[in-house]
């Protein structure tokens, strides 16, 4: 009688139980359907109390949606799927992909605890440069739904040249040391 569905109706006639069923698809939106059965007896409408149905909508939040790792380490994305209201939604599974990047082409899924949770672990092993990752899954009406992208940035380690700095150092420490053996015999010199 009102909501995102108003106007659905349907006609079944009772078994010998009595009972007469209405099935109808949420398809009119997020919402709250307000839904009463009525029948006729003689001349008289008759109808039955006001029940709710709520439709509402499963939505995917990703994080992080940027970092930056050294290349050949891990990196996990975490997804949580929850209902407009905030409730967790559990047992739904969740596909990760990387869809663009040195690492295009992995990918994994994780089915939802019951904080709505899931995760996807890779390693960075595909080289420096920029990863785009994707995290979908497919809603109680069967429609696929993706967060924004995630990225994910793959930079080379820091190259510190141990050799060429301990020898600077044990050069300038010669050098050091040299100098300082000079100035203390030139001074015994002066001295005598």
């Amino acid at each position: 009688i009102s909501g995102p569905n108003a106007g659905d109706n349907g006609t079944d006639t009772t078994d010998v139980n009595g009972i007469a069923t209405f099935t109808y698809t949420g398809d009119g939106g997020v919402g709250t359907d307000l839904i009463q059965a009525c029948f006729t007896l003689e001349t008289d409408l008759i109808c039955s109390n006001i029940v709710q149905k709520e439709w509402t909508e499963e939505i995917i939040e990703v994080t992080p949606l940027f970092a930056s790792n050294p290349l050949l380490t891990d990196h996990t994305l975490t997804a949580v799927i929850t209902d407009l209201k905030g409730n967790f939604i559990a047992g739904v599974d969740v596909t990760f992909t990387v869809t663009a990047g040195p690492n295009a082409g992995d990918n994994g899924t994780d089915t939802t605890d019951v904080n709505g949770i899931a995760t996807f672990t890779y390693t960075g092993d595909g080289g420096p440069g920029m990863d785009q990752i994707l995290a979908c899954f497919t809603n109680t009406a069967g429609e696929q739904v993706c967060e924004e992208t995630a990225y994910k940035e793959w930079v080379p380690p820091v190259a510190v040249p141990i050799h060429d700095n301990w020898g600077r150092l044990l050069i300038a420490s010669l050098l050091l040391s040299s100098g300082l053996w000079g100035l203390m015999r030139r001074r015994r010199f002066q001295q005598k």
